[in-house]
């Protein structure tokens, strides 16, 4: 089968088990491994609960460990898909690699993790692959984890080159400041136009840095089209927004009330005490906010504006719902100096806060652009 398909073929189990328990989850992965992997179980090549002897005592470790024809080739961990990462996980996964000394492991959680183990430093290198479909890392983890294609050395070069890049993209987006921009543009205009008037140009414009990403497969048509004629729109009760309420949420910044204005007329009338806002904070790259703690005992909704992509994602979290870290359990994270106050840093992408590694997709009621 091809590779995406098994992929995909991941990614909406994932969907349709979010909250399975991790005994039915166990099961499933055999399956996977058996099916979509094309490991043998009638050759012992899935070993679930291995049981191993450490001194006079019986202990089960791993949940599954799949064997080549010369041993063990990686240790599998599986935990509930709406669990985020933790250390504690990573620290099981590491014990247990260091324990069978298997140099690759995978943690499943709400994300993949792939973990190459460096014994001589016992150390762990790792990346992570979200449940997406069509995620060019998740169809590059199937072609590596198959059976006749799995190479240690090719998993580490694969880690490796994954840790690069993103930490070349973060020197990037380090030095693609607003400024720069500005700067550039500048330089590009100034052959053509007067300081002057480039200036006042530029003068309190929002720059955006959205990645965009290059179609492989096109081609530029030089012969001219005729203009098409504009479709009528059918719709016989259109939405019509203000356009002053538009230049407020581009902005970004005290644009909540115009926020949920915006939203009236898509049939979301929300009060101000039950919603929290929070602007794409574009040098940090995420939404941030610091809504109060009681906030988790009634429902509560999250507005997130991501101003420069120009699209307004609405988010209910049911009263309850979330509690806050405590100890070793999951939870959302207070501010060390304002213990009444979340520390919500949610990535705009894929939604996910990265101070507690909560996932808020399956909270998403209403996307709209504007």
């Amino acid at each position: 089968m091809d590779s995406t398909k098994v992929w995909n073929r991941i990614v909406k189990h994932y969907r349709d088990n979010y909250y399975a328990k991790e005994e039915a989850l166990q099961k499933d992965w055999e399956q996977i491994f058996s099916d979509l992997f094309n490991y043998s179980r009638f050759f012992g090549e899935i070993d679930s609960h291995r049981n191993i002897h450490i001194g006079s005592h019986q202990r089960t470790i791993p949940d599954i460990i799949i064997r080549g024809e010369h041993g063990d080739l990686f240790d599998v961990e599986l935990k509930q898909y709406s669990m985020p990462f933790s250390v504690e996980m990573e620290n099981q996964l590491k014990s247990y690699m260091d324990l069978l000394h298997i140099s690759v492991g995978v943690l499943i959680c709400q994300k993949i993790y792939l973990y190459i183990y460096d014994f001589s430093q016992s150390k762990l290198k790792r990346m992570e692959i979200p449940f997406v479909e069509d995620d060019s890392d998740g169809v590059k983890f199937v072609e590596l984890m198959q059976r006749g294609s799995f190479s240690l050395e090719k998993v580490e070069e694969f880690i490796d080159s994954k840790t690069l890049h993103a930490q070349n993209v973060a020197a990037i987006r380090k030095e693609a400041t607003a400024s720069l921009v500005q700067y550039l543009l500048k330089e590009y205009f100034s052959t053509t136009y007067t300081e002057e008037e480039i200036t006042e140009a530029l003068t309190g414009s929002h720059w955006a840095l959205a990645p965009i990403a290059p179609d492989p497969s096109f081609k530029p048509d030089p012969s001219p089209k005729p203009v098409p004629t504009p479709t009528p729109n059918l719709d016989p009760n259109p939405i019509v927004i203000p356009d002053n309420l538009r230049d407020i949420l581009i902005i970004g910044k005290g644009a909540k009330g115009a926020a949920i204005e915006f939203l009236k007329p898509y049939g979301l009338a929300l009060l101000q005490k039950s919603v929290t806002y929070a602007y794409l904070q574009e040098d940090m790259g995420l939404h941030w906010a610091n809504p109060d703690v009681e906030r988790l005992h009634n429902d509560w909704y999250i507005i997130l504006n991501d101003n420069i992509g120009r699209k307004l994602t609405v988010l209910k979290i049911p009263a309850n719902s979330l509690s806050l870290k405590t100890g070793y359990e999951i939870g959302l994270v207070v501010r060390a100096d304002q213990p009444r106050k979340i520390n919500l840093r949610i990535d705009p992408y894929t939604k996910i806060d990265r101070t507690s590694e909560i996932d808020f997709r399956p909270y998403v009621i209403m996307s709209i652009e504007y």
